[in-house]
């Protein structure tokens, strides 16, 4: 698809060489979040499903590899791009995190994987009270939520 292509692209020329793909999961107006265990770079964080694209995987391929890896899910649909921040990895490198508005086909059996210890599915207020989240996957969910509204789409 162009616009992976597109986000590729704009990664290399800000010489951003990590990339990692988030899923953003609606369930009746409520987002899915997953939290990072203690022992993990980030510990005890809420965060997207997400996951780093690995040389020569398409987007596609890795955003339904990690959210089989890391939900025990199957994605339904990949709905759109949301955005994207960046953060220092834990050896300081730039990291630059694509989001993506994605379906699951069945969310009654998730099973998360070890470097997760906990999800919940937390309304737009649940998550602004939250403090064990970054401010930057807060920012996306408030713009992808008010984004939501605006469009009067609900999923």
């Amino acid at each position: 698809m162009r616009i992976y292509n597109m986000l590729k692209q704009k990664a290399i020329e800000d010489k951003i060489y990590s990339l990692i793909l988030g899923g953003i999961i609606f369930v009746n107006d409520k987002i899915l979040l997953i939290k990072r265990a203690s022992n993990k770079f980030m510990r005890n964080l809420y965060e997207f499903p997400s996951g780093k694209l690995e040389f020569g995987e398409t987007f596609e391929q890795c955003l339904k590899r990690h959210i089989n890896e890391e939900l025990n899910c199957q994605i339904e649909d990949i709905v759109g791009y949301v955005g994207n921040f960046d953060y220092l990895s834990e050896n300081g490198h730039r990291v630059r995190q694509y989001n993506f508005l994605i379906t699951l086909k069945d969310i009654d059996n998730i099973t998360l994987s070890s470097g997760h210890t906990e999800f919940g599915f937390f309304s737009i207020s649940d998550c602004n009270s939250l403090i064990d989240i970054s401010p930057e996957v807060l920012y996306t969910i408030n713009v992808t939520t008010y984004n939501k509204i605006l469009n009067g789409r609900k999923r």
